[in-house]
C-alpha cells in the first residue's frame, strides 16, 4: 500500500536522520570516518555533509 508507505517515511526518516547526525557527532571519530559514515548513509534524497573547521587564537 502506497499510501502506508509514505505514512512510514514521513514518520521515520526524521527519526533515522536524528540517530545519523547522532552517530556524526561522536567525539571518538576521525574526520575521516565521519566522512565514510556519511558517504554510507547519504541517498539520493538525504545527504549527510562533514564539515571541519580549525579556529586558531592568538594572544
Amino acid at each position: 500500500n502506497k499510501i502506508k508507505a509514505v505514512v512510514s517515511a514521513c514518520n521515520d526518516v526524521p527519526k533515522l536522520i536524528a540517530a545519523a547526525r547522532a552517530v556524526l557527532e561522536h567525539d571518538d571519530l576521525t574526520h575521516e570516518q565521519r566522512k565514510e559514515i556519511a558517504e554510507t548513509l547519504s541517498t539520493r534524497a538525504t545527504t549527510f555533509e562533514i564539515e571541519q573547521s580549525v579556529d586558531v587564537n592568538q594572544d
